[in-house]
């Protein structure tokens, strides 16, 4: 199915903190090997900028790519071994790709590629979880727009990603509301909290709103070890896809997620119906837990018994077979 210029995986160094026998992927070039088609100065990364490839699917095309948070997450429950909740609803991810042509010239422009006609395979993001100060209001809940047909109810707009006091420079020729990291005004991250698969691959996705497919990835099984408020940094990269004068795969596009909060199990406010995206992703097979209804706490009546305080019938969640179903999380309190 792919050209010998695919057998490059064996290669890839995951990004990541270095160790004695492993090698982080360098964003920065060096000059010896800045002979290819364009070239980048010495010092900059290729995060949001035109780049071209020598191997892969892209070889001998400049292409740009751009990532957004399209679903952010409301909230979380502190992960416990025995019971953990991921975050809800998922996060998303967006990724599109631009053809670039005459890059760096004043007659440079850019066309959207038609994702119907691209390899997906290879096609990769990660996060790393960044902790903020408390936000002055709590981050709004997608759940108040569940009931409506729109798939994008709910969805996060990367205008307002940025936490307070990190700027967000922006790339030239993105969209207004799209922001990229330079990587300089980062808060510590706290990658080692994290819980669950931080490492996704992409899912084409046709979303009828944008009357195209989009390139989707869904972290369906992340869940937080602390309490407090953190944000999500999502990172995209091609595992088979070679810039001019890299021997790796450099991070290409990164943005920023809205601020959501990590509870603790008694606070934890109770689950409502899962967002319009979220449903609209399992119905193309996209590993998702789905409610239909609000998820309440229970509580103890004067007996000592256990009661819902939700009279609805107890078969609110539909989920995938088992097979398809890789989290272990419980959605009961």
């Amino acid at each position: 199915m792919y050209s010998q210029q695919y057998s490059g995986l064996h290669q890839f160094a995951l990004p990541g903190p270095a160790t004695p026998h492993s090698r982080a992927p360098s964003l920065i070039i060096p000059p010896a090997q800045q002979n290819g088609a364009c070239s980048y100065p010495q010092g900059t990364t290729l995060i949001g900028k035109p780049i071209h490839f020598t191997e892969g699917q892209f070889a001998g095309r400049t292409i740009r790519a751009e990532l957004q948070e399209l679903q952010a997450a409301s909230f979380g429950r502190k992960y416990a071994k025995v019971d953990r909740r991921p975050l809800d609803p998922p996060p998303v991810a967006w990724l599109r790709l631009f053809e670039v042509h005459n890059a760096g010239t004043d007659a440079e422009t850019e066309i959207e590629l038609d994702y119907d006609h691209i390899h997906c395979l290879g096609l990769m993001c990660t996060v790393d979880l960044l902790p903020v100060a408390q936000p002055p209001q709590e981050p709004a809940s997608p759940y108040s727009s569940a009931g409506s047909s729109s798939i994008y109810d709910g969805f996060a707009h990367a205008g307002s990603m940025s936490p307070p006091g990190y700027s967000l420079p922006r790339s030239p020729g993105s969209m207004s509301q799209v922001d990229s990291y330079t990587g300089a005004a980062l808060p510590q991250k706290a990658t080692t909290a994290l819980a669950g698969t931080t490492f996704v691959a992409v899912d084409p996705i046709p979303l009828p709103e944008k009357g195209k497919t989009c390139l989707l990835f869904t972290f369906n099984d992340l869940a937080v070890k602390t309490e407090g408020y953190f944000i999500l940094n999502y990172r995209f990269f091609d595992l088979f896809s070679r810039p001019t004068g890299h021997t790796d795969q450099p991070i290409q596009a990164d943005c920023c997620g809205k601020t959501f909060r990590i509870y603790s199990s008694k606070e934890v406010p109770p689950l409502g119906a899962s967002t319009e995206l979220t449903k609209h992703l399992l119905r193309y097979g996209v590993r998702v837990n789905v409610r239909e209804t609000e998820r309440k706490r229970k509580k103890k009546s004067d007996s000592g018994t256990t009661q819902s305080q939700n009279p609805a019938s107890p078969y609110t969640t539909t989920r995938v077979p088992d097979r398809l179903n890789t989290s272990d999380a419980s959605d009961d309190d």
